[in-house]
């Protein structure tokens, strides 16, 4: 219920008393201020002893106090020492937790939707993370979302192509405060455009990240089998890690990896045009890749994913223990030359998922080191969603042609044997053995070895 705001009359000289007083009576001043939802004024000719009489919060005023006598202080002595400085740890602390002034936002130009077009393409596609023409498509699938709908008794939702090109340049591993400088909103803009934008993005993730049917998979396979050799082939796997920057509340040593980051973990599987057909994610960076997979749906049920005799190709950190995964030979057996040569072959078609892993962070720097806090399940949630939206607009690149050229740092998940033979997994080698040596004595004999 709305109450009609107290007028109180306090004479600033009462204000100032209480700020040069020591510092716990600040503190219990302001303590009972910030519990009092009191509105003043003030006049013009407030002087010394003048009566505050302006609407603007008694606590507020309190604040504005404090700064000047921080100023007087600063200007009267440079040696102040830290019990004079505590004064503004306080004001930050109350301020970290109270809505005590609104602050200024200074604007940039202002935003109109042909800004991104009338700027040239390197710019656009700078800041943007993919072509004009992606993103027209993009803007094109999600605009009807009912997330963007206005609610019933709502003031009018930003517009969409606002909204999205805000989520798009925030994927550059920006701040916040630097997203929200760029377009001339506020910081609450951002986290609002970013979730709305998310949600509507994770709205396709049916039709742009799925694991392929029947037919889309003997496709794949004739692909990788007519440049490689390698028959039945639906794609390649390879585990990597997700930075982030801050360690989670809970449990934060299960995120802490072998590179000595705090970090998500993901299974990813790609096809020969580098698309993400099949993720994980979700679990904590300090899995081994082999455990990381078993604790995957498809190896609790790999015949919903493959057909008799259909496999992936994996690096040595996923040994030779899944029936679907075909991996080089480790050492000793490595050392033999058809054991070599095939070696050789596999890591030439398997290299493709590193392109995957290397274009798709290279895309969207934001998820090469996550800001996010994880404090709970939710927040872990929040945090995959947004890797889970990366690989949907990655996917979606690759379908338009929308390329882009990377450096790929090879092998970033392979790993001693010593550490891989430690990782105990239910699996039996036999059929994962059994698989390899079939795959070897065709493509050898197809490639004249």
């Amino acid at each position: 219920m709305y109450q009609q705001p107290i007028k109180l009359n306090l004479q600033l000289s009462t204000v100032r008393a209480s700020l040069a007083g020591p510092r716990r009576s600040l503190k219990l001043l302001l303590a009972d201020i910030c519990q009092t939802p009191t509105q003043a004024r003030t006049t013009k000719d407030g002087g010394e002893g003048g009566v505050i009489d302006v609407e603007k919060s008694l606590r507020a005023v309190l604040l504005e106090e404090l700064e000047i006598t921080e100023a007087a202080q600063l200007l009267e002595d440079d040696d102040s020492d830290a019990e004079d400085s505590g004064e503004g740890l306080f004001r930050d602390a109350i301020t970290s937790y109270r809505y005590l002034t609104r602050s200024t936002v200074f604007k940039a130009a202002h935003w109109t939707p042909g800004r991104i077009f009338r700027s040239d393409p390197m710019r656009a596609r700078r800041d943007l993370r993919m072509s004009r023409g992606t993103f027209i498509f993009l803007l094109s699938r999600i605009q009807e979302d009912v997330v963007f709908a206005r609610a019933p008794t709502k003031q009018e939702q930003a517009p969409v192509q606002l909204q999205l090109e805000v989520f798009l340049f925030a994927l550059q591993s920006l701040s916040s405060h630097r997203v929200a400088q760029h377009f001339g909103i506020a910081e609450g803009s951002v986290y609002k455009f970013r979730d709305r934008v998310t949600c509507a993005i994770l709205a396709l993730e049916k039709d742009f990240v799925r694991w392929p049917s029947i037919v889309e998979r003997n496709k794949i396979a004739q692909a990788f089998e007519a440049r490689s050799a390698f028959p039945a082939c639906v794609g390649c796997v390879d585990g990597t890690a997700f930075k982030l920057l801050n360690a989670p509340a809970v449990n934060p040593e299960c995120y802490f990896s072998r590179k000595s980051v705090y970090c998500i973990g993901a299974q990813i599987i790609c096809d020969h045009r580098r698309r993400i057909t099949y993720y994980q994610i979700g679990q904590p960076g300090s899995l081994h890749d082999k455990r990381a997979m078993s604790l995957t749906v498809m190896s609790d049920a790999p015949r919903k994913f493959f057909e008799p005799g259909q496999y992936v190709l994996g690096d040595t950190a996923y040994s030779c223990c899944f029936p679907f995964i075909v991996t080089p030979y480790k050492m000793p057996a490595s050392a033999k030359p058809r054991n070599k040569t095939f070696n050789w072959l596999l890591a030439q078609q398997r290299i493709v998922i590193e392109h995957t892993i290397g274009i798709l962070k290279a895309r969207f720097p934001v998820l090469e080191g996550l800001r996010d806090r994880i404090r709970n399940e939710d927040d872990l949630l929040k945090v995959s969603k947004k890797i889970v939206c990366g690989f949907i607009l990655h996917n979606m690149c690759v379908d338009t042609e929308d390329m882009f050229e990377v450096l790929v740092q090879l092998n970033e998940g392979n790993v001693s044997q010593e550490e891989d033979d430690a990782v105990p997994i239910d699996w039996s080698s036999d059929d994962s053995e059994d698989l390899r040596t079939i795959t070897q004595e065709v493509v050898l004999s197809r490639r004249g070895f």
